[in-house]
């Protein structure tokens, strides 16, 4: 995979699969700090063995829980004393650990420098790019953080088959997302991509490497031209109005791209009904939804409003949603009056057929 530079006003970065290049980023940095969390314990000892210099290595519980103010401030104050602005800090792991640690990052000293080494799927097309950190609050997910960029992208595809099942299919469905966004073309390719073939396989798969590029090409193309989510970058919010309230309801239970995944046909099949949607791709998502073997909500379609109604993106007693009107075309209406009755909308049984 050739590198690819991300270039904003302010700062630019490199994403690279050669994981070796991580050592010459980091030797100008008087410490190390590298955070992971129990899930990728392994991989984040054997890049700080591969580093030749002490750093400090902090291991973190799993989660979303573990997404939250308390745990910043619990590193904030432990590090205080052993890191300096000339330091450096390395984030192993997927998207909470890169999304907690870049927030760390971005506050400790007022900012040091930050290195990404996604370990996950959703992580390497999504969550690694773009600069978007966060921490989740009593009331929803991702409602506190900063837009401050990593100083590099680290890829190892190698750590993909270290993942669990549910794990590679919470990175397929922001993969999808990107297909679906970005043209009817790389949507058939990622709709067609026999996920449970290549897990199964426990391979290097050429054509899932080339997915994955795309979708990288996607997000970096997005954010130099929308860095703050101003405009363009809006359109990464698709599928996750609703996923976020999905994962709201069970209380992060769920892998967050399994509710994108999900959230993408329920977002589609609202689209549709409301006239938006010139595609049969709702249907299509739902198919393969269900050929994942995962669960449909099973709650009452008036908890999820609930949760819609307090989403960070609402503006002016609107829920803002991303429409496509069919793969690769944008539909420019968002906006959904919070008194929306989704049990009305979704009743009719053909949609879930």
């Amino acid at each position: 995979m050739q590198d690819i530079q991300v270039k904003n006003d302010n700062s630019s970065y490199l994403i690279t699969t050669d994981i070796g290049d991580l050592k010459s980023f980091i030797k100008t940095k008087s410490k190390i700090l590298i955070i992971c969390d129990s899930n990728t314990e392994y991989h984040a000892k054997y890049i700080k063995n591969s580093l030749g210099c002490d750093v400090y290595f902090e291991e973190l519980l799993p989660g979303e829980e573990t997404k939250s103010f308390d745990t910043i401030v619990y590193l904030l104050e432990k590090y205080s004393t052993l890191l300096n602005r000339s330091s450096g800090v390395v984030l192993i792991g997927g998207g909470m650990i890169g999304d907690l640690g870049a927030l760390f990052s971005s506050l400790m000293f007022r900012g040091i420098d930050f290195y990404m080494v996604p370990t996950t799927l959703l992580s390497m097309v999504d969550s690694s790019i773009g600069g978007k950190t966060a921490v989740n609050l009593k009331s929803g997910k991702n409602l506190a953080g900063v837009f401050n960029n990593p100083c590099g992208v680290f890829i190892d595809f190698n750590f993909l088959r270290t993942l669990p099942w549910l794990e590679v299919i919470s990175g397929y469905g922001e993969l999808l997302k990107s297909a679906l966004i970005d043209s009817k073309d790389f949507y058939q390719e990622a709709l067609n991509f026999s996920l449970k073939k290549w897990y199964d396989s426990q391979g290097i798969d050429e054509n899932l490497s080339k997915l994955i590029y795309k979708a990288m090409l996607l997000k970096k193309r997005v954010v130099e031209e929308d860095q703050f989510e101003g405009g363009l970058r809006k359109v990464l919010n698709l599928g996750h109005t609703m996923s976020h309230a999905i994962e709201s309801y069970y209380k992060y239970r769920i892998p967050h791209g399994v509710c994108v995944l999900y959230g993408l046909f329920l977002e589609g099949a609202l689209g549709y009904y409301l006239g938006y949607v010139e595609s049969d791709f709702p249907q299509e998502i739902l198919i393969k939804f269900k050929e994942l073997e995962l669960n449909e909500y099973d709650g009452k379609w008036s908890d999820l409003e609930a949760w819609l109604k307090v989403d960070k993106k609402n503006f002016d007693e609107s829920i803002q949603f991303v429409f496509m009107r069919e793969p690769g075309v944008l539909f420019d209406k968002k906006k959904i009056s919070t008194s929306i009755n989704l049990e009305t909308i979704f009743k009719n049984e053909e949609i879930f057929s």
